[in-house]
């Protein structure tokens, strides 16, 4: 089972055949770039945070850039549903530490692997959990949610920031936790998602390790078979 980030919020276009209306529609995706601009940008601050030194305020920041352009993009994903990759890759892949979870789950056969597998490993994974993401997106339905108040990260390494969704079915409130971790650069990251008491990377560790099982602890047939399942196409879901 696939989880990860189904929320939120905004946007509009409209258009109308005179040259004023068509003037304002030009206007009004200028302005929905500037902010989009806005907020993409690492030294984005509101009360001193930023999405660099504060983990709840980038979370904060990821979601609402992400649900944003999945809400402004709708038309081409209709067209294109693989264009929920694109959108994984650009707005939530840069707060993700892909290297530090790809190691996490080929424990405990990093030890064994060469440099070069390693890099292939890490790209494989990589473009395999954005495709698992991208499939996550089809089930945003303009959900609410509150991130949990931002504290003071000065002292410590690692955090648990929680997400509260609203509006899911039968109104049920669901609480996703983002595990972020601090870089030896000082800025932050997310290596993993906890939903429903279930860990996407312990999960995927599961996974990787029944893989290589499978594949007489081969991890060159381990990297193909995640290649694969990195190319499969995204389906929308009937809400679409």
């Amino acid at each position: 089972m696939n989880y990860l980030f189904s929320i939120m919020l905004l946007i509009l276009c409209v258009c109308n055949v005179s040259v004023v209306y068509a003037e304002q529609n030009t206007q009004n995706a200028t302005k929905i770039e500037a902010k989009a601009k806005r907020l993409s940008d690492k030294k984005i601050r509101i009360q001193g945070l930023t999405v660099n030194n504060n983990p709840y305020f980038m979370i904060d920041v990821l979601a609402n850039k992400t649900f944003d352009r999945v809400k402004r993009e709708e038309r081409i994903i209709k067209k294109d549903p693989n264009h929920l990759k694109k959108i994984v890759e650009e707005e939530l892949l840069p707060y993700v530490d892909n290297r530090y979870a790809s190691y996490k789950v080929l424990s405990p056969y990093l030890k064994r692997t060469t440099a070069d597998e390693r890099m292939r490993f890490v790209k494989a994974f990589t473009n395999y959990m954005i495709t698992n993401y991208a499939q996550t997106l089809t089930l945003y339905d303009d959900q609410k949610f509150v991130v949990e108040e931002p504290k003071n990260v000065d002292k410590v390494k690692l955090v648990s920031v929680d997400v509260i969704i609203k509006q899911t079915p039968k109104n049920k409130r669901l609480t996703l936790q983002f595990k972020a971790r601090r870089s030896k650069k000082g800025d932050w990251k997310i290596y993993d998602l906890v939903a429903e008491s279930v860990s996407v990377l312990v999960s995927k560790q599961a996974e990787i390790r029944q893989l290589m099982r499978n594949n007489k602890n081969s991890l060159n047939a381990v990297i193909q078979l995640l290649e694969e399942k990195a190319a499969v196409n995204i389906e929308l879901k009937n809400k679409r």
